[in-house]
């Protein structure tokens, strides 16, 4: 399994832009993320795929490129799930990476993104909990 968390910060976006197709970025943020939380959540999603695969930071992350699972529709309410910490759940495919998926939590301030065998099943509420505290503790330091 490959795990990366990233913090959500609109300072990086113009760096992210120069990373993810536009594409991408209009597909997630057609879910009801914003930007900064779309871009964030795909550029999360292209380091835990690399972290499983061995390669980090050398792989080619436009090899990585994401589409929503099969079976999501966008604009459906089943795209995504509010959990009660106010975190969103994506779940993304890597087309050339075809044995993986990636599942991004994204809450205001990070997001986590878990690659997993695309076989495998997760409770993943944990991650939804951490995120929560994350938003908490970022929330009492401001």
């Amino acid at each position: 399994m490959g795990v990366d968390i990233e913090r959500i910060d609109a300072d990086r976006i113009k760096v992210l832009r120069t990373q993810i197709p536009r594409g991408e970025e209009h597909e997630l943020s057609s879910l009801g993320l914003t930007p900064v939380q779309a871009l964030t959540a795909a550029w999360s999603a292209r380091e835990a795929l690399s972290k499983v695969l061995g390669g980090g930071l050398s792989i080619d992350m436009a090899m990585l490129a994401l589409d929503l699972e099969p079976g999501v529709e966008i604009d459906s309410k089943n795209s995504q799930k509010t959990l009660k910490s106010g975190s969103k759940l994506v779940k993304l495919v890597a087309p050339f990476v075809t044995h993986l998926r990636v599942e991004v939590r994204v809450a205001d301030t990070a997001a986590l993104a878990l690659a997993l065998p695309r076989t495998a099943s997760c409770d993943c509420s944990k991650a939804a909990q951490w995120l929560a505290q994350l938003d908490e503790l970022r929330g009492a330091a401001a």
